[in-house]
This record gives C-alpha cells, structure tokens and sequence, in this order.
C-alpha cells in the first residue's frame, strides 16, 4: 500500500472517531423548562394554601374568665378569615401575653380550619385606692386595670402602685399574701400594711390585727390565718390579735364570746 492509501484512512479513521458537537442551547432549554414548571407548582401551591379551606371555621377558646371570648379573640387577631395554614402560634401567644390578665398561653392548630386557643389568666388579690380608682394587682403582684368600683378586695396601704403591667417590690408581697388566702379569708381581709422595713401586717374586718412579720413563708402564713379564722368562727371567739411571724407557732389573742 502507499503511503498517501495509508494517509487517506488515517484521516478517515479520526473523522469517523470525533466528539460530537455540544449544543449548550438545548441544555439551557431544559433548564429554562424545569424553572417555569417550577414556578407554576409554586404558584398552584400558593393559590390553594389561600382556598377557603384553610379559613378558621372552628376556633375554640379556653380558660377566661375577668376577659370575654370576643376580647380574647381580639387580642389574638383570630377571625373566621384566618388562614390557618399560614398562622404563626408563637406570634399569636406573644400577642395574648401582651395583655396584663393574661399569665400563660397556648396556641394551637387543627388543619385545614381549627385554632385551638388556651390561657390561663391572673387572679385579682389586692387593690391600692388612690381617689376614686382602685388599682388591682394580681397574685403575682402585677397590675392589672384602674378600677372604677371597689372590687371588694383587701387594700395595700404604705406603698404606692405601680402602672399598669408593671410591679413594684413594695406591693408585691402584699400582693402574693393575698392570693395565698383563699377566698373565705380574703373576704375577711380589710387592709394590709407594708411598712417602711417592708415587713407586713394586716387587719380584718372585724378590727383584729395579724402581725406577717417580714415577707417570707407567706403561703404558709396565709394557711395558718385561714386555720385560725375557720376555728374562731366555729368556737364563737373574736380574735384579738394573731402573730404569724412563725407560721408553725402562730399566736393568737381572742375573747369568747357567749355561744347562745
């Protein structure tokens, strides 16, 4: 064979063997394809997480009891027009917590369309009168309103109160004795004073004083004063004077009274 034979099927060799050429515009196609089909799901998905489906239609509220169903709600900003699939609970719990009645809060979901709503709030304890307004601290010594009327609570005399959904260090012990009692002694609670060492006293209704001493061991306080309350009334006794200083060794000055 010749050389140039020999030349000529070397040619024919590597033109036969080449690579085929890249076409980058039908890769670049598909690409553009998959990213409109992309956003079309989105946007399909989009548009049914909006259907009316996902509206509240089942929204049940549990625990108030000083607020109302519709003021719960409206702190809340939950309406039949929610959409419950979108709703952020921890954004609607820090909404609820916002408002000083409020102590705990729960939010949860039921999809497509039930909120479930759980709060727990503060209970009223004391009051501090300044003019015709009663300020009304809960257990925890917050604040909770500017009453207009007497909420017929025991009053915390020898310390000034706070604003609203705030706390003071002076009314707060008060404040927690008073929700220690329960409501059969509250109601025999006239006034507690704090005094200037910030220990307590109190007086009831029926003038008798109890000396709490400093503002520790107060639910244990609060126990014993019950106690002897509920067995002077059952002994025809009027109290004198109780000191709770040591709740375990309470010490009580009362007078018999005649039992006919």
């Amino acid at each position: 064979m010749s050389s140039a034979s020999v030349s000529s099927a070397k040619c024919a060799c590597w033109e036969t063997s080449a690579v085929p050429e890249w076409r980058p515009r039908k890769v670049w196609r598909g690409v553009a394809f998959a990213g409109v089909m992309a956003l079309i799901l989105a946007a399909a998905a989009w548009a049914v997480s909006l259907s009316p489906v996902f509206r509240a239609h089942d929204i049940v509220v549990e625990g108030y009891s000083e607020l109302t169903r519709p003021q719960v709600l409206r702190l809340a900003q939950i309406s039949d027009a929610t959409n419950v699939l979108w709703l952020s609970t921890g954004t609607v719990e820090e909404r609820l917590l916002e408002d000083p009645w409020i102590a705990e809060a729960t939010v949860s979901k039921d999809l497509p369309s039930g909120i479930r709503v759980m709060i727990t709030e503060r209970v009223p304890s004391a009051v501090v009168q300044q003019g015709s307004t009663w300020t009304v601290l809960a257990n925890d010594g917050l604040v909770l309103e500017q009453a207009a009327r007497d909420p017929r609570l025991p009053q915390i005399l020898g310390a000034a109160a706070p604003t609203v959904g705030a706390r003071s260090e002076m009314t707060t012990p008060a404040a927690a004795f008073g929700g220690y009692m329960d409501d059969a002694t509250r109601a025999e609670v006239d006034r507690i004073i704090v005094e200037s060492d910030s220990s307590l006293h109190l007086e009831t209704v029926s003038g008798a004083r109890v000396t709490l001493g400093p503002p520790v061991e107060l639910q244990a306080k609060a126990e014993a004063l019950g106690g002897i309350l509920m067995w002077a009334a059952e002994n025809h006794a009027r109290i004198r004077s109780v000191d709770l200083t040591t709740p375990d060794a309470p010490a009580a000055k009362v007078d018999r009274r005649p039992s006919g």
